[in-house]
């Protein structure tokens, strides 16, 4: 991608995790807790960093999350994008990343970012913009945060950011728009994910990285070209490949 001249500018990011719906033991390696869907409540979740390129996601980094600690797996998918020499321009959070050291640690870092929050504190309305600093329950002033706190109205609902940018509020909800493709690239990337009710947790971890290498696959292929390549033509050709292949050891099987 780096040759097409896709990565050369300073890009805008998408943080986010992805959960893999478990239905077996709940104390197999690898499964953490979650939201209850489609009738569990236990899955396999996994952090990714994508980038968004001519209406596609790019995943440019992916780590799965045994934990809660959201502060270490955004420090090492944001590691992994440096490794890779992209130049961050912002980097977008929902709301489930809120949290003080995280907050913290990318003012120290210089990392700009727009992160929807949950909000418990006073009644809001509607074109709030201004510094505020938590006030979070058993934490020293050294552990607070302090940011700029953005209201907006999206229909019935407020919406409630945390930033250090200097963005007007428009451009701030236009901005922040663009991190809600990331939820298309995970249907996408489950189009590729090999299916399977093994409890090897290496085996769970090879087959959604593998998903991701053949999503990503598909968006270079499609990058820059007229005539889009569907996602089901490519899984179709890869099934292909593998078969034929497979065809000179099945003949000296035979």
């Amino acid at each position: 991608m780096k040759k097409k001249g896709a990565l050369s500018k300073p890009l805008t990011l998408a943080v986010d995790w992805h959960d893999i719906m478990y239905y077996g033991d709940p104390k197999a390696e690898g499964v953490v807790g979650t939201v209850r869907k489609s009738g569990s409540n236990r899955a396999y979740r996994f952090g990714t960093i994508s980038v968004l390129l001519n209406g596609q996601r790019l995943t440019l980094a992916a780590t799965p999350m045994l934990d809660r600690c959201i502060l270490w797996h955004v420090k090492h998918l944001l590691e992994c994008v440096f490794e890779l020499g992209v130049t961050i321009k912002l980097v977008l959070f929902d709301r489930g990343y809120f949290s003080t050291a995280l907050i913290r640690y990318l003012d120290d870092a210089g990392i700009k970012y727009i992160m929807h929050i949950p909000w418990h504190g006073e009644p809001l309305k509607a074109g709030v913009d201004r510094m505020y600093t938590t006030t979070t329950h058993k934490r020293t002033g050294f552990e607070q945060a302090t940011f700029r706190l953005v209201t907006l109205r999206q229909k019935d609902k407020l919406l409630v950011f945390a930033t250090n940018t200097s963005l007007k509020s428009r451009r701030l909800r236009k901005t922040f728009r663009k991190r809600w493709g990331i939820e298309t690239s995970y249907r996408m990337i489950g189009m590729f994910l090999a299916k399977t009710t093994s409890k090897r947790y290496r085996l769970r971890l090879l087959y959604f990285f593998l998903a991701v290498v053949l999503y990503n696959l598909w968006v270079l292929y499609n990058f820059r070209r007229r005539r889009l390549v569907s996602a089901y033509a490519l899984k179709h050709h890869v099934r292909l490949c593998l078969v034929l292949s497979w065809l000179p050891d099945l003949e000296c099987g035979g």
